[in-house]
């Protein structure tokens, strides 16, 4: 989705906490102020591409082989660990929150628990919402802590 919007580039942001207090969300050595997010999502990480370079590789070493079988072995070789390195990254189940601010610019947290992210997504927009949360979220153990507020939707109705 975020290919249909002409944002500037997003960010990748590697951190194991990250810190909400009234309208600062603060990640590493970074602080962001809430009120200039324009939005919050969360999807899954793009899958890579196969290199074409790679499958020609592959291909081409396979018709070398019967001329040259060292040459041939080579170029399988070199093509298939490109291919199998790229087939192992897409394999991996990585879902991804972004964040847009107001003058385009994108910044990514990544993690492979997608209800997890919704949960920071769901924090970040009550303190959108807010001035008055906090929270501190560890990513390393997917857990949110120290909040003043209820993050999800826990009303039913009997």
């Amino acid at each position: 989705m975020d290919n249909l919007i002409n944002k500037k580039s997003n960010s990748i942001l590697e951190t194991d906490t990250m810190k909400i207090d009234k309208n600062i969300i603060k990640i590493r050595d970074r602080t962001f102020q809430i009120s200039n997010i324009s939005s919050v999502s969360v999807y899954d990480k793009e899958k890579l591409k196969y290199p074409q370079w790679a499958i020609i590789a592959v291909v081409a070493g396979i018709i070398v082989m019967s001329a040259n079988v060292v040459v041939g072995l080579v170029a399988i070789v070199i093509g298939g660990s490109a291919l199998a390195s790229v087939f192992s990254e897409n394999s991996k189940v990585v879902k991804k929150l972004s964040i847009w601010m107001n003058n385009g610019e994108g910044y990514s947290l990544s993690s492979e628990d997608i209800e997890f992210l919704y949960k920071v997504a769901s924090a970040i927009e009550y303190c959108m919402n807010n001035n008055n949360g906090y929270c501190q979220i560890n990513f390393k153990a997917n857990d949110i802590t120290d909040c003043n507020f209820t993050i999800g939707n826990y009303n039913s109705v009997q």
